[in-house]
């Protein structure tokens, strides 16, 4: 079969269909075949997707009619070079032969087929851009007002914009809305269990987004989610704020938010360990947490993690239960704080104490230098990323690959804002635990009175005001367990396996430990308390 095409009618009228007619023609006499059929689009344009010829003969193909398709060159055949490579792999799948006379691709020889891939990258890198095009579009969109998700939040419509700029916008759906203040009614102000609050609202008619019953299931997860939130007017695609009509008032969004605070589950976070990047390891390193997937939180050693399996220089230490080290670490700095008189056989050799007898200053105020040098690195990193998305631009590359470009800039940034949040958060915690002052006594001696209370962050601060030094030595064997890391099975619990042993968690060893403190200066003073509350106290 040949297929031939023109776009205009003065090509219909000229020699240019003659002209295909007489290559494609020639291509089949050189290859030896018969002619049977000739499909014409004439004045139709190739950026058109209905073609009359062209879906006439792919119905032909699908038929089993046709083995060979003739075209004068590639661009007859597709309308871009994703629609070329698109038809050309149906027809490949379909077991038809397709031959380009003035292009001299034939699919069914290995030079041809490498043209294809050749032209399959170029493919790709269109679709990549027809990609990027689309999402910067919706961007802007959301950017002014628009909805360009598939299905709209909960209490929500999609209808069209009347201005007609943005497509279409984001509008309250009267009967869902009902179904968010009954919610309101039921689970924040009467706290009424959510599955019973489930029944209600079936019980009043409503239903979910899905057109079903609520369950409690369905109920917890979208009045914990951000589906209050959204019907308070903010709705949030990806990192865009778009404000949109309201269903709850900000007062009721924020009663919301305190019964989610109020009956939610406690979670602990899990970057959140006392002696992460403290404790030294055996191997000269140091221990930082590590929880993977659902398992139990433990202190590895990260060379011994990120080296690789038979290195002959990998060490040999070993992963320790965060509970069993934070345990052992902070029972000794607690009775050191109860009892300031008997801490000698905690205080670190001389050499090793930082500053001796002078005063340890830990007020917020001593971390103004690295929030300062941390908010330069962040704004010398904007300008640097601006500079070469900018420069990477003007070289000709899309913005798709320019950003690719600055991705290890964006990294960089990504980790000063963390170091600066956390220093902040650092010292906004001190200069709260510290009250009016700063001096690690006051600290310390405010950690002694409210020791059982104090979280990881309390628990910090108390290791950093005395310098604490911690020293994983060694490992023995556990003598709860004789090291197999299990107990016996207890006799008459039916149990089929044997229970885990509570000293060790299954680790089979436990931690020599020595812990030192080298600001015995400030343990030593709380023998009486700080002079400003003594002087209250007087």
């Amino acid at each position: 079969m040949i297929y031939l095409r023109v776009s205009t009618a003065s090509q219909v009228e000229g020699t240019s269909i003659d002209s295909q007619r007489d290559q494609c023609r020639a291509a089949a006499t050189a290859h030896r075949y018969d002619v049977t059929g000739e499909y014409v689009d004439a004045g139709v344009s190739g950026a058109k997707t209905a073609r009359p010829a062209l879906d006439q003969l792919l119905a032909a193909v699908m038929a089993g009619e046709v083995d060979v398709v003739i075209i004068a060159k590639l661009d007859r055949l597709g309308r871009s070079l994703l629609h070329l490579l698109t038809l050309i792999g149906q027809l490949a799948t379909l077991g038809v032969r397709v031959i380009s006379a003035c292009d001299n691709i034939d699919t069914n020889t290995p030079a041809g087929r490498m043209m294809l891939q050749l032209l399959g990258v170029f493919a790709e890198f269109e679709r990549e851009r027809i990609r990027e095009r689309s999402r910067e579009g919706a961007r802007r969109r959301v950017t002014d007002g628009g909805f360009v998700s598939s299905s709209p939040p909960f209490g929500y419509q999609a209808v069209p914009d009347q201005s007609g700029r943005r497509g279409t916008v984001l509008d309250i759906e009267p009967v869902a809305a009902a179904c968010i203040r009954d919610m309101l009614r039921l689970l924040v102000r009467d706290r009424t269990p959510i599955s019973l609050a489930a029944r209600a609202l079936n019980a009043a008619g409503h239903r979910s987004a899905t057109g079903i019953w609520w369950t409690q299931h369905t109920l917890s997860r979208w009045a914990r989610g951000d589906g209050p939130t959204t019907a308070g007017g903010l709705w949030r695609w990806n990192d865009i704020a778009v404000p949109i009509p309201a269903i709850l008032t900000a007062e009721q969004v924020s009663e919301w938010a305190a019964w989610k605070a109020d009956t939610g589950m406690r979670q602990t976070n899990r970057g959140e360990y006392l002696l992460g990047g403290r404790a030294r390891t055996p191997c000269g390193g140091r221990y930082h947490g590590r929880t993977a997937g659902t398992q139990n939180p433990v202190y590895a050693c990260k060379r011994r993690l990120t080296a690789k399996t038979g290195d002959p220089q990998r060490c040999d230490c070993r992963s320790i239960r965060v509970d069993t080290l934070d345990h052992a670490v902070w029972s000794h700095v607690s009775a050191a704080l109860t009892q300031p008189n008997r801490c000698t056989e905690l205080l670190a050799p001389a050499a090793d104490r930082a500053g001796g007898t002078q005063r340890l200053e830990i007020g917020g105020d001593t971390l103004s230098a690295g929030i300062a040098d941390a908010a330069h690195l962040i704004g010398a990193l904007q300008q640097a990323i601006a500079a070469e998305y900018q420069a990477a631009r003007e070289d000709g590359y899309d913005p798709a690959t320019a950003r690719m470009m600055v991705h290890t800039l964006h990294a960089d940034l990504t980790q000063a804002h963390d170091n600066l949040s956390r220093l902040s958060q650092v010292r906004s915690a001190i200069t709260a635990l510290a009250a009016d002052t700063t001096d690690a006594h006051h600290i310390l001696y405010h950690a002694r009175r409210h020791l059982d209370h104090l979280d990881v962050h309390g628990k910090q601060h108390v290791l950093d005001a005395l310098g604490v030094t911690v020293q994983v030595t060694g490992y023995t064997k556990c003598t709860t367990c004789g090291g197999t890391g299990y107990q016996p099975i207890p006799p008459g619990t039916g149990r089929h396996g044997p229970p885990s042993c509570p000293t060790c968690r299954r680790i089979r060893t436990t931690p020599e430990v020595t812990v030192h403190i080298t600001a015995p200066q400030v343990l030593r003073a709380l023998t009486e308390p700080p002079s400003d509350l003594s002087a209250t106290a007087g």
